[in-house]
């Protein structure tokens, strides 16, 4: 598992990889976050690919979520 972020501006993006040697199965996620407020960010994410959660780790699937990121509020 590698991940890695950037800071561009104000927006933040991170990437993900995942991948399992013995059965050919990855996964990828790319996601990006960038400030409303002081204290809470919108925050997009995208990831495709095998095994997210134990559920699905035999299930290749593409998602995308969008949410508030809440930091830094004490």
């Amino acid at each position: 598992r590698l991940k890695v972020g950037y800071q561009l501006g104000d927006a933040i993006l991170s990437a993900q990889g995942q991948y399992n040697w013995n059965t050919g199965y990855g996964g990828a996620e790319l996601g990006v976050s960038y400030p409303i407020t002081k204290h809470v960010r919108v925050y997009t994410q995208v990831y495709s690919g095998y095994g997210e959660s134990l559920i699905d780790y035999n299930f290749n699937q593409t998602r995308v979520g969008v949410g508030l990121m809440l930091n830094d509020l004490f």
